[in-house]
């Protein structure tokens, strides 16, 4: 291949500076993750360990193709979170999931944690943190905009609903 040498040196740098990013990425994430896990509670030494089963090596690849490019503080921190919680249950966050997460731009995971901190949820005993169902509340017609007291007005759920973060039923209702 008869190429001029800068072309070659061009892609050799720009290859090698793109494998340093993703890798710090990954090394940074890994550290968030090392950090939720040695957070945890001690087990309690009277109990059995429960069995965990392995990670999925389809959700490794996933995750390891999506975190890569995962370079801001905040988000960085999300996917070290998701790591950790998949180390401790295997199974917890679907690949769709982080798939999402990663497509997620600032102004719409702002929108979806003002969401969240409004959000009841159905929990499952004994384990608090598994949710059946978590619903807003809207207090009246969405499309009147009865969540924009709460930082959420008709346009803030159009682009939820476009990211999948909810459903297009804004008037939806649970029994």
């Amino acid at each position: 291949m008869q190429i001029d040498p800068e072309y070659a040196r061009a892609a050799v740098r720009k290859y090698g500076q793109n494998n340093i990013r993703e890798r710090v990425n990954i090394d940074q994430i890994s550290a968030i993750a090392a950090r939720e896990l040695k957070a945890l509670p001690p087990a309690n030494a009277d109990q059995p360990k429960p069995e965990i089963p392995p990670l999925s090596d389809d959700w490794l690849n996933v995750f390891e193709n999506e975190a890569v490019n995962i370079s801001t503080e905040q988000m960085q921190s999300a996917f070290g979170k998701i790591l950790a919680g998949e180390i401790r249950r295997p199974g917890s966050f679907s690949i769709r999931a982080v798939r999402l997460l990663a497509q997620l731009d600032n102004p719409a995971e702002s929108l979806f944690q003002t969401l969240c901190s409004l959000a009841i949820s159905l929990r499952a005993p004994p384990d608090p943190r598994i949710i059946f169902d978590a619903r807003v509340v809207s207090m009246g017609n969405a499309g009147a905009n009865s969540l924009q007291a709460y930082g959420l007005t008709f346009d803030s759920l159009n682009i939820l609903q476009e990211y999948g973060l909810i459903i297009s039923d804004y008037n939806s209702y649970l029994d």
